[in-house]
């Protein structure tokens, strides 16, 4: 009966993933260059974080270092899409590719600045803790508890 309750605890445990600070990387396409930043989830910045580029086909093309602002550029010598790795060197891993379209001019320009922003706002928003965290964790809590006490006192039982 133990060995079952271990197994079952350690199935919900392998479950479970820490999301405390995941590491995020954006990249434009501004006047020939690629900007882009890294930075994690609640806004800190990462700095001299390595920046691993790729062509479509996953051939290295360069490894950059983000700045003291959690920034970097690529001048791109060819057109066509480009992947961004970065593994800050503690767990933290992530991409993004960005298409290789032309670059955008005039207003367009001043919207992908403005996208830009608003997919560093959106990645704010989704990493705050919300009463509904915090009311679901205090569930799981209840819920572990509330398994482990049915399960010791049909242990009791003799069942």
């Amino acid at each position: 009966m133990r060995a079952k309750l271990m197994l079952a605890v350690c199935c919900l445990a392998l479950g479970l993933t820490a999301s405390a600070h995941r590491v995020r990387v954006f990249a434009a396409l501004e006047d020939g260059v690629v900007k882009g930043n890294v930075y994690f989830s609640k806004g800190a910045k990462a700095v001299n974080v390595k920046v691993e580029v790729q062509d479509a086909a996953g051939k290295r093309l360069a490894e950059l270092t983000t700045d003291a602002n959690g920034e970097f550029n690529y001048k791109p010598a060819t057109g066509g899409a480009l992947k961004f790795l970065v593994n800050t060197g503690d767990g933290h891993v992530c991409d993004y590719t960005l298409d290789g379209a032309a670059a955008p001019d005039g207003d367009l320009k001043e919207l992908g600045r403005q996208l830009h922003a608003l997919r560093r706002q959106l990645d704010d928003y989704e990493a705050q803790t919300r009463l509904r965290d915090v009311v679901g964790g205090i569930g799981y809590i209840v819920g572990m508890a509330g398994l482990c006490a049915f399960f010791l006192a049909r242990r009791k039982r003799g069942g």
